[in-house]
Formats: structure tokens, sequence, C-alpha cells
């Protein structure tokens, strides 16, 4: 393999992180796929790639801070996320959060939908933690036998970006959801939401 082509094609996808076997797979965007064992991936370019996308944490790692305020909400709005198993949905959902590598600072919601607060990983999309999200606690759900009415999720969701410095005002106004939504009804601070955050409302946002 000639290690200095195509370095700008590179990507690394890791096929093992155990302490035992260090093995990866380097692919060249232009050229077939080539397999090297983990010695190869961490000289090539003089990056530690294995040690990055494994999570270890090094002297020089850089420290990305992501927060996100994701909104999700049952199809159509029904509620069907009874409060006697919320807690479970919630258990479920932080489950696949911390398996995509992100962390969940806080998540609450009504019937209806579900707030959460998400340090997002710098190796994870949003996009795809959306879509692991909402298709492995759907199928969870409706094989759980807790939610009888629950029929999926609703095809969008909101994402807003957070500063650290308003970190903990978005935790207290998820831990106070259900007291918050006595007064506004879900469609209602949705639409606020999305114009705080300087999008155009959009009723085919509610889904």
């Amino acid at each position: 393999m000639r290690r200095g082509r195509h370095r700008e094609a590179v990507e690394i996808s890791l096929t093992h992180c155990e302490a035992g076997r260090e093995a990866a797979c380097l692919t060249v965007g232009m050229t077939s796929h080539h397999r090297v064992h983990l010695e190869e991936v961490r000289s090539f370019a003089g990056y530690n790639y294995y040690d990055y996308l494994c999570g270890k944490t090094t002297d020089t790692m850089s420290k990305v801070v992501s927060l996100h305020h994701i909104v999700i909400n049952t199809k159509n709005r029904q509620m069907t996320i009874n409060t006697e198993h919320a807690e479970d949905m919630y258990r479920f959902i932080t489950s696949i959060v911390k398996r995509n590598g992100c962390f969940l600072c806080r998540i609450g919601g009504i019937e209806n939908h579900i707030h959460m607060l998400i340090d997002l990983a710098p190796t994870v999309s949003l996009s795809h933690l959306l879509w692991d999200i909402k298709r492995s606690s759907s199928n969870w759900a409706k094989k759980s036998g807790l939610f009888p009415e629950f029929v999926g999720w609703g095809k969008e969701f909101g994402a807003f970006s957070v500063s650290n410095s308003h970190r903990d005002a978005v935790i207290q106004y998820i831990i106070g959801q259900r007291e918050h939504h006595k007064q506004v009804g879900f469609d209602d601070e949705y639409q606020r939401l999305v114009e705080r955050n300087g999008a155009e409302w959009n009723e085919h946002m509610l889904t």
C-alpha cells in the first residue's frame, strides 16, 4: 500500500476495539479497499485514529462539546407514552445514546413527545443518532407490551444547538415539562422553539 497517496480521501472504520486484538480497515477513496493492521493505521499520516475512534483519551485529544436540545413526538402527536412506563422508554433511549458514544444530559416529556439534551460525539452525525433512537425505541416499544397504543414516532424531529452556558437552563426546562404543559400545548411549544432558534415555522413540521 502506498501511504503517500490520497491522504485527503482516507476514511477509517474500526473492525475491532478489543485490547487483545486491535485491527482496523483503511479505505482509500480512489482505490480498492485495503485491509491493514492497526500499526499501519497508527503510523499513517502521523495520526492515532484507533485511539480517537475508540474513545480512548490521550494528552493530545481534542475536547468537543456539542450540546443539542432535541425534540421528538409520537406519530400524529398521539398520547401514547403512558406515564406508568415512561421511565422505561427513557432508560431505553438512554442506552441507545450511550451505544452511539454520546452523552444524554437529560431526558423527559409527556405522553406525546420527548425532550433530550445530548452532548453529541464528534464521530457521530445528528441524523444517524436520531435515526437509531427512533428506529430502535419504536421497535422496542411495540414489542415490549408496555405501550399498547404506541404506533411509532413522527417523521420529523427538532434539534437546536445549545451553548454550555445555557445547559442548566435547558435541563431545568426538560425537568419541568409536565408542569409546563399544564399551560401550553405541544404544538405551540414546538413552534416557539423553532422560531426562537431562528428557523421559519411550517405546519408540516408537525407529523
